[in-house]
């Protein structure tokens, strides 16, 4: 989600700072000590960037944390597609590791042979 700066100081004084955010190409994360953002990869201060009045209209990207879907334990009345479908959101929604993108690649490769199956109808 993109935001002014200007909305972002207003955030900040509100106590409603988003923990990371995106500016050009350098991402800052709150320092809640000291109430400012810090850029690790470039060891600089988000305020050096703001030092002028001209960049109040500017955006800034929110970046928001993986969010977790809860996994589906009713797949009544769910053809086989909207099921693998599911089962890959589900993945995506895991932090990334070999076991998940080994089960993803597993999961499209399912639903590409099904979905060629289908078009040669054959059902299953």
């Amino acid at each position: 989600m993109k935001i002014t700066i200007y909305e972002l100081l207003g955030l900040i004084k509100d106590g409603k700072a988003p923990k990371k955010i995106k500016y050009e190409y350098s991402i800052y994360e709150l320092m809640p000590e000291r109430n400012v953002y810090y850029c690790k990869n470039e060891m600089r201060w988000f305020t050096n960037e703001i030092n002028s009045l001209g960049v109040l209209n500017n955006e800034v990207e929110i970046i928001e944390g993986p969010k977790k879907i809860e996994k589906c334990k009713n797949y009544e009345g769910l053809t086989f597609e909207e099921k693998v479908l599911l089962k890959i959101n589900y993945y995506l929604s895991l932090p990334v590791s070999e076991i998940v993108k080994s089960a993803l690649l597993n999961l499209k490769w399912v639903l590409e042979i099904y979905q060629e199956e289908k078009v040669k109808g054959r059902s299953r």
